[in-house]
């Protein structure tokens, strides 16, 4: 069998489809007349039936006449003065007939009928107005001062209530006193629309409804829409004869009588009445934020007409409840709100003092959270992260509900006390779970959530009446809204579901969404900046640590090298020649490993800075068939080259970076071929003559070992090779395919690969440069090498100043420069060198840029600042063992001309060397 909450949805349905037009019903109570008037000139369009009854005058002599046929004057210019202005401060207006013989039309002697009328007027659209009539008995006139003093009366008894519980036993009992219905009973609305009696007032004898639920279907939505309308609804007789609207037209739209207090009554809720065993009603709206409330409905069993007066105070009454029970709930919401704010700012004060513990101050406060709505366990979702406490769901069934949360339309808050019967998969959670209560926050990376748990429990729903008894099938078998023939008390045993989430429930839900989530999320935000501080900081670290090892490496590396090079342009036997040999490999590798290291360190950090230069790609490239010739040579090894022809002569981009990949791939080609040979082939792949771009394909092919298809994925990875045994066969770190790649990328371009094992491999890779239109290839010249012959430099004009703190270093710079032929004196720090730079002329200073006593540079500067004004300017060189990102860019902006890191090579001593000397002598 259904439940009466999921028969209440059907009900609701079948009862909108046949009250969906009561407003049009057609027809209005008798105790009141009803007359529509055309505008401007009040002539009768519609009106009630029963003009006989309350005017004396048969209904069709008076459509098509003019309302100043039948009024007097005053009359006619008081309604026309009110529709010009507000008619909610105008209603009710007092008119009157005119004398029985000035008017043809009316047919039955005075004495019989009412002259004097209460008018209500309702604008139906521009050109109509709704004249609404209550019969004045002569005895009742409308006293201000009795109204106010029983108003003010009536609120200073309902305000008496503390709690919300007392303020609802107030209502009832004051409207009771006021209207003297039998039954006065305080109904409110749900969320579902169905209702319950929270507060009753009625004389003992009668059976009590307090704590009596009702469907939904009870009160249409048509209805209630009416309810926030007029404050009132008056029926004095459910056994009066319907008195028909007529209308001038024959084919006129039926009246909206929406605002129209004597409007009749739809059938299904005659019966309603009937069946309760009422004769007459008042119910008054109570509208809170333009939503039905809930409704003071008053039962009488027996006929009974209200007096203007009371319906007046009841109207007023209503109104001022509603916001009486505003400003109740405000309270109460106030204080539940005040509890959630101190939990909130518990939890904020926790967190943004300790934002990296988020999980144990939650946990700290899980009786907190629990208690606020009454739940059996909550989950917190923070991004990735999931807290769990109380009973829940598994983390992996979290995880799936927040993803079918976050495609429900009300995702931001989302309550349900059956679950399983939209979410299936609910079936299967820990502790028969039914009921949720969700709040989110969804950002564009991620989302944070609270949910609420309840267990399913069986509870009791005192019914009205039993609900499934709301339909009827008539002999043609047509189902309709038919009222349950009992009211008497139903007891339903719920199942399956947990206990419904009340208002305050919600409302702290959404309170906790603005707030706590935003906490924890800034928290968390927090966090992650700290996280982030301290990883910048251990980035920090590990450079300053690469950068002392680079030092403390390269320093002694620089003598074992250098002195290697003296060596071996010394006559030594073959012998001894052999070992330099050994001696020197063993120093180049362990800098490459250090470079390979330093490069890494960079490109990981984002240090690493592509500078563009103009070079000749082809002289590039000889360079390096050059460099590896001889390594081929000796292994039997083909290695050469081809450029397209369509290749341009000179290119700007990052010509060092291009020459690092371009070696370490030809360096690795070498290494792992043991026969056959190696070719490095540059193509264009596309040209952009307009932009002057141009894309290049570097390959090199080579006829080596192959790698396995098992190893290609993970190729270009840190420290990876085919294998370990390759490793100590080949050596090597495995860090240069991961610098190529990283290189490549931060060029723009691709990096691949073809390969098969025991057949070679075709490492390619592509990069964009600029270049000029302007130079043809046929303008190619193959430039010869710079390399310098010392004996060129003159002995006599040249003097260098060594500032080496490093005493094997500062003896190895000397003896290379005097292999040079150039002067020397040396220095071991840098205050030192101020000394020697005020006493003496050098054309070249090589100054070691981290010294005791004053570093190189600060020497630097102060002998910029010595020789500000003077003729002399000396050639200072850099040089470190950091080889760091920046160190060059430190270097020019302390004032040096260059910079050179170590371990230094003669060659490239004597190029930078060469280099500036002519470039001084041209100046």
């Amino acid at each position: 069998m259904k439940s009466a909450q999921q028969i209440t949805s059907e009900l609701t349905n079948l009862a909108n489809d046949e009250c969906s037009n009561i407003h049009l019903i057609g027809q209005i109570q008798p105790h009141s007349l009803l007359l529509a008037l055309q505008v401007p000139d009040f002539t009768i369009a519609h009106l009630s039936e029963n003009t006989q009854t309350q005017l004396g005058i048969e209904p069709q002599l008076l459509l098509g006449q003019k309302l100043a046929q039948i009024f007097t004057l005053e009359s006619i210019e008081a309604i026309a003065s009110a529709i010009s202005e507000s008619l909610v401060i105008a209603n009710p207006l007092s008119v009157n007939l005119i004398a029985h013989e000035s008017c043809n039309l009316i047919s039955s002697e005075p004495n019989s009928r009412p002259t004097k009328f209460l008018a209500t007027i309702h604008r139906s659209n521009q050109e109509l107005i709704i004249l609404e009539l209550e019969p004045i008995p002569h005895r009742q006139d409308f006293s201000l001062n009795s109204f106010c003093d029983q108003l003010k009366n009536n609120v200073l008894s309902i305000k008496q209530g503390s709690t919300l519980a007392e303020l609802y036993t107030n209502i009832v009992q004051e409207v009771r006193n006021v209207t003297g219905f039998d039954r006065v009973m305080l109904y409110k609305f749900q969320h579902d629309f169905s209702g319950v009696v929270v507060a009753e007032e009625a004389p003992d004898q009668l059976e009590s409804y307090l704590g009596l639920h009702y469907p939904a279907a009870d009160i249409p939505p048509m209805a209630r829409n009416l309810f926030t309308v007029n404050w009132l609804r008056v029926i004095p007789d459910i056994n009066y004869e319907p008195s028909p609207i007529l209308a001038i037209a024959p084919n006129a739209v039926p009246l909206d009588l929406s605002k129209v207090l004597c409007r009749g009554v739809h059938p299904y809720h005659i019966e309603y009445l009937r069946n309760m065993g009422v004769t007459a009603s008042m119910t008054i709206s109570l509208v809170s934020e333009n939503r039905l409330w809930g409704l003071i409905a008053c039962h009488h069993y027996s006929p009974k007409l209200v007096e203007y007066e009371v319906r007046k105070t009841c109207e007023f009454l209503g109104q001022l409840i509603s916001v009486e029970l505003i400003l109740k709930q405000e309270r109460e919401l106030q204080e539940h709100c005040r509890r959630v704010r101190f939990i909130e700012e518990e939890i904020r004060q926790d967190l943004s003092k300790h934002p990296h513990r988020i999980n144990q101050i939650f946990r700290q406060n899980q009786d907190n959270l629990l208690d606020l709505v009454k739940a059996d366990g909550v989950a917190v979702s923070l991004g990735k992260q999931i807290i769990l406490f109380g009973k829940t769901p598994t983390e992996t069934q979290v995880k799936t509900l927040i993803g079918w949360l976050l495609q429900q339309p009300d995702r931001d808050v989302f309550y349900t006390d059956s679950l399983p019967e939209i979410y299936p998969e609910a079936d299967d959670f820990p502790a028969h779970i039914s009921g949720i209560l969700a709040t989110s926050i969804v950002l564009k990376l991620s989302t944070y959530h609270i949910i609420w748990f309840r267990e399913a429990q069986n509870y009791t729903i005192n019914w009205g009446g039993n609900p499934h008894e709301t339909v009827s099938v008539n002999a043609a078998g047509i189902v309709r809204l038919s009222p349950r023939g009992s009211f008497a008390l139903w007891q339903e045993l719920v199942q399956n579901r947990s206990l419904p989430w009340e208002d305050l429930d919600i409302d702290a839900g959404q309170e906790l969404r603005h707030s706590l989530l935003i906490t924890a999320l800034e928290s968390s935000q927090l966090a992650w900046q700290e996280a982030a501080q301290q990883a910048q900081e251990a980035s920090k670290a590990k450079s300053e640590f690469l950068a002392n090892m680079s030092h403390e490496i390269r320093t002694p590396l620089n003598a074992i090298l250098g002195f290697t090079q003296l060596l071996d342009i010394e006559e030594l036997n073959p012998e001894m020649h052999d070992y330099l040999k050994s001696i020197s490999q063993s120093g180049e590798s362990l800098l490459t490993i250090i470079n390979d290291i330093l490069d890494l360190s960079k490109l990981e950090a984002g240090e690493l800075k592509l500078q563009s230069t103009e070079f000749e790609v082809r002289e590039l490239i000889w360079k390096l068939i050059n460099l590896f010739q001889p390594q081929a040579i000796a292994k039997g090894i083909v290695l050469t080259e081809t450029v397209a022809e369509n290749v341009p002569l000179f290119l700007i981009g990052p010509a060092t970076r291009l020459q690092q990949v371009l070696t370490n791939l030809i360096g690795n080609a070498v290494k792992f071929t043991v026969s056959g040979s190696i070719a490095v082939n540059i193509e264009v792949v596309e040209e952009l003559i307009s932009e002057s771009l141009i894309t290049l394909r570097f390959e090199v092919q080579d006829t080596g070992i192959g790698i396995s298809p098992e190893f290609r994925v993970k190729i270009f990875e840190p420290f990876s090779q085919a294998d370990t045994s390759s490793t100590r066969q080949y050596e090597g770190t495995g860090l240069g395919l991961t610098i190529c790649r990283k290189i490549v990328h931060l060029m723009g371009g691709e990096i691949g690969f073809d390969s098969t094992l025991g057949q070679g491999s075709n490492f390619w890779f592509t990069s964009t440069f600029s270049f000029s239109p302007n130079i043809q290839v046929n303008q190619i010249k193959k430039s010869k090498s710079m390399s310098i012959n010392p004996n060129q430099a003159s002995s006599n004009s040249i003097k260098v100043l060594v500032v080496e703190d490093n005493n094997l270093n500062q003896k190895l710079m000397i003896k290379m420069l005097q292999n040079f032929g150039y002067q020397v004196d040396a220095v071991t720090n840098g205050q030192l060198a101020l000394e020697r730079v005020n006493q003496e002329n050098y054309t070249v200073i090589l100054m070691d840029c981290q010294m005791p006593v004053l570093d190189g540079y600060e020497a630097t500067r102060q002998i910029r600042l010595l020789e500000d004004g003077e003729p002399h300017r000396s050639i200072i060189i850099g040089a470190t063992s950091y080889a760091m990102v920046g160190d060059r860019e430190k270097c020019l902006e302390a004032g040096m001309d260059d910079y050179i890191s170590k371990p230094i090579k003669m060659n490239d001593l004597s190029s930078i060397l060469q280099k500036w000397i002519r470039k001084t002598s041209e100046s």
